[in-house]
């Protein structure tokens, strides 16, 4: 499926000036984001037709690498081309035109992406184009340079509000006997409610102990995007609720930090088990009880090896080590 979005917008430079903004590599990393964290690591310093990229940024809380060539380029019109952006490419078409002492900007962006990511990528992308185009205007005229809102940014009431009330559920669907077979499903919804939602929530309480202070929440990507065991087709599909660490108003030291790492993983891991434990104390010990179990000593066998290689706990190690 291909989202498309169009911009127009006057910039009071001549188109000489213009060009040379946008021909020049280290704007691209100007104009994004800084959430984006965009950085030219390979490619020549003025915009060339046939010339390739590799740019290292940030994309949905992940480390990501977005190559781009550059298809076409003269004194007033531009295509580059973005490969996998979240398993699509995005395609973006420039044309300037000179209007007295001003240069209209014409833009095109074309994202060939899955169907099922489409309704998110239109929401997410087109507000960073928005930024975007007011950074351009901001840096060539001297104006006010924008404020980013993120919509995929909760702030730490609603993110912990959210967090609790899908903790609330879990609790609900555990407990309560449902007819069968609406009660399977209602157990394995509480079993990923908990997986789910505890993680950022322990990280909270435990940071709130040692010292260890939040900025907000936000949706992102897992880090099962890492994974090498993921199938390449839905790394994109796996959400998580990340929380993003405050810097500058953390007193907490290398064990606090490593304690409020270490939190998540293990909430992960344990809150999950008391859906089966629950059925066996309720006297349900059955095919389906055991199935609870075995997927829960599974999550524990994935998590440990994979957290303590790309997840919480390699974090948390990291932060004993810095000394």
């Amino acid at each position: 499926m291909q989202v498309r979005y169009r911009f127009e917008y006057e910039v009071r430079r001549p188109l000489p000036e213009v060009k040379a903004f946008f021909s020049d590599v280290s704007n691209l990393e100007r104009v994004w984001p800084r959430d984006y964290a965009l950085k030219v690591i390979e490619g020549p310093e003025r915009v060339v037709r046939g010339a390739r990229y590799l740019v290292r940024g940030r994309l949905l809380g992940q480390p990501v690498l977005f190559p781009f060539t550059v298809l076409e380029e003269d004194e007033t019109t531009s295509r580059h081309v973005l490969e996998d952006v979240l398993g699509g490419k995005l395609e973006h078409f420039q044309r300037l035109e000179p209007r007295g002492g001003s240069t209209k900007v014409v833009e095109e962006f074309h994202l060939e992406i899955n169907p099922l990511l489409a309704p998110a990528a239109k929401v997410v992308l087109g507000r960073a184009l928005e930024y975007r185009v007011e950074a351009i205007r901001a840096l060539l005229e001297g104006g006010r340079f924008p404020e980013f809102r993120d919509p995929l940014k909760l702030s730490i009431a609603a993110g912990t509000a959210l967090s609790v009330l899908g903790v609330i559920v879990a609790a609900f669907l555990t407990v309560w006997a449902f007819p069968r077979p609406v009660d399977y499903v209602a157990k394995l919804i509480a079993w990923f409610l908990l997986w789910f939602f505890t993680h950022d929530l322990a990280h909270l309480v435990v940071g709130a102990v040692t010292g260890v202070r939040f900025s907000h929440y936000y949706v992102g990507l897992s880090n099962l995007y890492r994974s090498r065991l993921v199938p390449r087709q839905i790394k994109t599909f796996i959400v998580a609720l990340g929380i993003k660490i405050d810097r500058e108003k953390t007193r907490a030291g290398r064990l606090g930090y490593f304690a409020m790492f270490v939190a998540g993983p293990l909430a992960s891991m344990i809150s999950p088990f008391l859906v089966p434990l629950h059925l066996l104390v309720a006297g349900r010990v059955g095919t389906f009880t055991f199935l609870l179990l075995a997927l829960s000593f599974a999550n524990v066998a994935f998590t440990v090896p994979f957290s303590a290689s790309v997840g919480c706990i390699a974090k948390g190690l990291r932060a004993l080590r810095k000394g």
